[in-house]
């Protein structure tokens, strides 16, 4: 099947043009032949072992002035190096960075998606004369506005891993929530484990936990209500 034909699918249509719109943005934005650095900048691919051993160690931050006790959560960088391990498997030391920053604009982006359009096509099955596809365009609204708007220009201009964590997390975190609700098999608890696990790297800055705390409270709380009145969502 030709991508023309495959582009008559709302869904493979949308997942298109939303991956045509990230690459477009990365060939534009992404630094080569230099090294990409924000305010207060974690860069663990300087030193993987010594960084590996601050995170089994992060109460006292001997590295800091004389010595202190850590105010941020610096165990919460974990995945972080994790995923900065693996990376430096396959790209130069000054490509690193930005390559973690771009995948992160990338899964938040198509979390918020995959988030969307799992909440519209169950709206949707609820409306007459409404088609089904609509539930694909408004996932791609959703996702480009939660890539592309000014909050995001901003975290991402000059960034901080825990934020770029916090937006590339919190749709799965949401996502992976429902969809063990509805079906809480060893699958999906598996995925609930491991989303839960690479999402801490948002809690090098605490408060970030605490916004998503408040997130997936406000969102339980949504689904209680429309369970409690009939209405399906999950």
């Amino acid at each position: 099947m030709s991508i023309i034909k495959k582009l008559k699918d709302p869904e493979f249509a949308t997942l298109f043009i939303f991956h045509l719109i990230f690459v477009i943005i990365l060939i534009v934005n992404f630094p080569t032949g230099k090294f990409f650095i924000g305010w207060d900048a974690l860069n663990p691919e300087f030193n993987l072992a010594l960084n590996f051993k601050r995170v089994f160690s992060a109460f006292w931050q001997e590295n800091q002035g004389l010595g202190l006790l850590g105010g941020h959560g610096f165990a919460a960088v974990l995945p972080h190096n994790l995923i900065t391990l693996f990376l430096s498997i396959f790209l130069p030391l000054e490509a690193i960075r930005p390559a973690f920053t771009f995948l992160s604009l990338y899964f938040g982006g198509l979390g918020m998606y995959l988030l969307s359009k799992l909440l519209l096509v169950r709206v949707i099955e609820e409306v007459e004369n409404i088609p089904k596809s609509m539930a694909y365009f408004g996932a791609l609204l959703a996702s480009l506005f939660y890539m592309l708007n000014l909050g995001t220009l901003q975290m991402f201009y000059i960034q901080l891993e825990a934020f770029v964590f916090h937006f590339m997390a919190l749709p799965w975190l949401l996502l992976i929530t429902i969809k063990t609700l509805q079906a809480p098999n060893r699958k999906n608890l598996l995925f609930f484990f491991l989303i839960n696990f690479f999402a801490t790297g948002q809690g090098f800055i605490p408060p970030l936990f605490v916004a998503y705390m408040f997130a997936l409270t406000i969102f339980l709380l949504l689904i209680i209500f429309c369970k409690r009145f009939s209405i399906s969502i999950v």
